[in-house]
This record gives structure tokens, C-alpha cells and sequence, in this order.
């Protein structure tokens, strides 16, 4: 992949981000390249929100307490590996519900369009950091149609990774994972409640 069609790729994404999900799962990228990369932006993550609370005045009061007390702010690389286990779930999960709502795609696909979608997400919150520092009220506006964006683009790029005839069974997918996740979670701080009151 050379400078140009990365360029391509980017621009492509942001337009038509089913597209571009179709052209990355068409590269055939190697799959332990593909872990390796996943473990790679997790890193980057990391890094770029631990320079941004570091190299930013934090906000007073409870936001800028929570935000000291979070592992970003302390310990970059145990943010890191928290980002990549939940990368790695959200590939397993998204894959295994697509493939119930009758997707054909690999877990490879799905793979690399999360990876994709995460690289251009961090590209996006790079130009936005900065439009902020510019004009703040620009950054803000900004920052919405970037998360309105990311919502589609990810529908899309899930659409893509699992050859769906159309996208609505994409949003079916993303729709159910957020119920797994949400029961997941819940019965993961079940299960911690109990084991903490028992050790009492």
C-alpha cells in the first residue's frame, strides 16, 4: 500500500466508508499481520489520549478527578492493553453475530476493517485536537459530525466485513453487540460483586 492509495483509501472512507471496507478486506492482508497491527493502535490510542490529558490543562472539579484516576492518565500501557482486549471482543463479537444474521464474511474481515476503521478514527481525532486549538468552537461542532460519522461508518464498514445485501442488517449487528456487551458487563460486575462480598 503506497502514500497514494492510502490517500485513496482515506478519502474513499469518509465518503463511502462500505466501499473502502470492501478494498481493505480485498488487500488479504495476513492475519497475524492483522493481530499485530490491532496490538499497534491500541498503543497509538493510548499514547495520543495520555499526551492529550498531559499536555492539556485538566478541567476542574469531578471531570478532571476522574480523568487523573483513569488509566490513561496514569499508566498508558495498562490503558492500552484494556483498548486491545476490547478491540479483540468486539472483532469476536461482531463477527459471531454477523455470521448469525447470515454474513459469509472471515474474521480476518472483520479484523481488518476494525483496524481500518480505528486508524482512521485516530487520523480524525488528530485533526480535531488541533481545530480545537484553533478555533474551539469549530473543534466542538466538528467533533459532532465526527461522531455522527464514526456511528455510519462503522454500520457500514460491519455491512462490508460480513457481505450483507444490505446495510440494515449491519445495524442489526452492531444493535445486538451493544446488548451483548451490556449483559456481558453486567454479569462480569455481577460475578466481581459476589466474589468481593464472599472474600469479606
Amino acid at each position: 500500500m503506497n502514500a497514494a492509495y492510502l490517500k485513496y483509501l482515506l478519502r474513499i472512507t469518509m465518503t463511502n466508508p462500505r466501499q473502502a471496507g470492501r478494498e481493505v478486506i480485498a488487500l488479504g492482508l495476513p492475519l497475524q499481520g492483522l493481530w499485530m497491527a490491532l496490538m499497534l493502535m491500541a498503543i497509538l490510542l493510548s499514547l495520543m489520549v495520555s499526551g492529550v490529558f498531559h499536555g492539556a490543562p485538566l478541567p476542574p472539579g469531578a471531570m478532571g478527578d476522574a480523568i487523573r484516576m483513569s488509566p490513561a492518565y496514569h499508566s498508558p500501557l495498562i490503558f492500552a492493553v484494556i483498548n486491545w482486549g476490547q478491540a479483540v471482543m468486539s472483532v469476536f463479537v461482531l463477527h459471531w453475530i454477523g455470521r448469525m444474521f447470515g454474513g459469509q464474511g472471515t474474521l480476518g474481515d472483520m479484523l481488518a476493517v476494525m483496524i481500518w476503521l480505528q486508524f482512521v478514527s485516530l487520523v480524525l481525532a488528530a485533526v480535531l485536537f488541533v481545530a480545537g486549538l484553533i478555533v474551539p468552537v469549530a473543534g466542538g461542532v466538528l467533533t459532532l459530525m465526527a461522531l455522527a460519522w464514526g456511528l455510519w461508518a462503522t454500520v457500514a464498514l460491519v455491512d462490508a466485513a460480513n457481505r450483507f445485501d444490505n446495510i440494515f442488517k449491519a445495524l442489526g449487528v452492531c444493535l445486538a453487540a451493544v446488548v451483548a456487551f451490556s449483559v456481558g458487563i453486567t454479569l462480569f460486575s455481577a460475578v466481581l460483586g459476589g466474589l468481593s462480598m464472599g472474600g469479606g
